[in-house]
């Protein structure tokens, strides 16, 4: 066997984890009186250091009869309360959104985490 074949076999360590990223909570503010688009805002983040790999070609994930393709994924060491409603702020500023999050091989330790690129800050928070 290669050894890029074991490369993609072996488990996600802690030393593989090596690019720092902020996940975001959303909010959504009503809109002003002469606004139709609902406003969004970035509170409290976490910082984390993660593993980012960029999916290939078109893959797409099926939630709710829509599909979305994935851009991103993301390995992250085990964090209570990271869920599908947060955003990923990558250090370029690029937006990333959860669209699932895994808990690998159900032991804590580490979350997988889907997601699709939002774009820039600026830009995100006027498409949500």
């Amino acid at each position: 066997m290669s050894t890029r074949e074991n490369a993609s076999k072996r488990k996600i360590q802690v030393g593989d984890l090596d690019q720092p990223v902020n996940l975001r909570y959303r909010d959504l503010q009503e809109p002003a009186f002469d606004e139709a688009d609902l406003g969004l805002s970035f509170s409290e983040h976490i910082e984390v250091m993660a593993r980012i790999k960029t999916t290939s070609g078109k893959t797409y994930f099926d939630g709710v009869n829509a599909e979305t393709a994935i851009t991103h994924v993301i390995d992250i060491r085990y964090e209570e309360g990271v869920n599908s409603l947060m955003w990923i702020e990558l250090l370029n500023g690029s937006i990333l959104d959860i669209l699932d999050v895994e808990n690998l091989d159900e032991d804590y330790q580490f979350l997988r985490l889907v997601c699709t690129d939002q774009g820039e800050r600026a830009k995100a928070s006027t498409r949500s």
